[in-house]
């Protein structure tokens, strides 16, 4: 059945076109609260001038990071993960702010608690810290390896 109502619409004043309001990014500081271009122009404006300016736009990149921290590395654990900070928060707090394999507490790290996940299914496994998160990914998420390497330090106390 066809929907009679139509989605909203705007110009975007670089390629002309009207486009429906999901082709627009988000702009707060804007009267609809949309971005003036849509997303397809914003990206071949970026395209343009990291090419006359890489070195320009991976400064203000990294300014952008420094500047906010906590909502660049929701972005990345939502992108990466499906997670969003807010439950990133509440497994850190479900933790106790410590990795769920050796217990170190993340104050006594050099780095922030990974996000474990399998990498089959992507199935998010809980947080661990950079050591054990490694020492998973050198077994190779192997059971038998680490069953192995558990018997083979027991044998050699």
């Amino acid at each position: 059945m066809l929907s009679l109502v139509s989605e909203a619409t705007k110009n975007c004043p670089k390629c002309k076109q009207e486009k429906i309001f999901s082709a627009f990014g988000k702009d707060k500081s804007k009267k609809l609260g949309l971005s003036s271009y849509c997303l397809s122009c914003t990206v071949e404006n970026r395209k343009a001038n990291y090419a006359k300016s890489p070195a320009k736009e991976k400064e203000k990149l990294k300014e952008y990071y420094r500047a906010n921290k906590e909502r660049a590395r929701g972005y990345s654990i939502k992108a990466l993960y499906g997670l969003s900070l807010a439950q990133y928060k509440e497994m850190l707090a479900q933790q106790n702010n410590s990795c769920k394999i050796c217990k170190t507490h993340e104050k006594n790290l050099k780095r922030r608690l990974f996000v474990d996940h399998c990498h089959e299914t992507g199935k998010v496994r809980g947080l661990l810290c950079q050591y054990c998160n490694t020492m998973l990914g050198n077994a190779k998420d192997n059971v038998l390896v680490l069953h192995s390497a558990i018997s083979y330090l027991s044998s050699s106390s």
